[in-house]
């Protein structure tokens, strides 16, 4: 149920905008881009892989924990980093990231942010 529930929503992503999966996808495909713009085209394959391995192993590891808090870096920082760059207002979660962050330190200064996050990312992944 729940491997079909996934299967539906990315279909829904990734076909939702040539309507071929119904009025519940459609809404599927605008609310994804709403809220999270070009990044929700990969964001269906963490999730598999993170209920795989879930399913495969379901033990409490700081290892673990380390790598989903950088994926959750990496995340956060691509939304940051695609609110800076397209002009376009797709992706409200960036687009309210970026206008809180643009108001103190400037669009320099969420360069630096990004940059220090997927160091920070990269540190806890590596």
């Amino acid at each position: 149920m729940v491997l079909g529930f996934f299967s539906f929503v990315t279909l829904s992503i990734y076909l939702g905008g040539a309507s071929l999966v119904g009025v519940y996808g459609l809404a599927i495909y605008k609310a994804g881009m709403q809220l999270f713009g070009y990044l929700i085209f990969a964001l269906p394959l963490p999730l598999f892989y993170g209920l795989y391995s879930l399913h495969k192993d379901f033990h409490f590891e700081r290892r673990r924990v380390e790598i989903v808090s950088a994926g959750m870096l990496v995340g956060f920082g691509l939304l940051i980093f695609q609110a800076l760059v397209t002009s376009d207002s797709i992706g409200l979660l960036g687009a309210i990231i970026e206008n809180m962050f643009h108001q103190f330190i400037g669009a320099i200064g969420l360069s630096i942010l990004i940059i220090a996050i997927f160091v920070v990312a990269g540190l806890l992944f590596f």
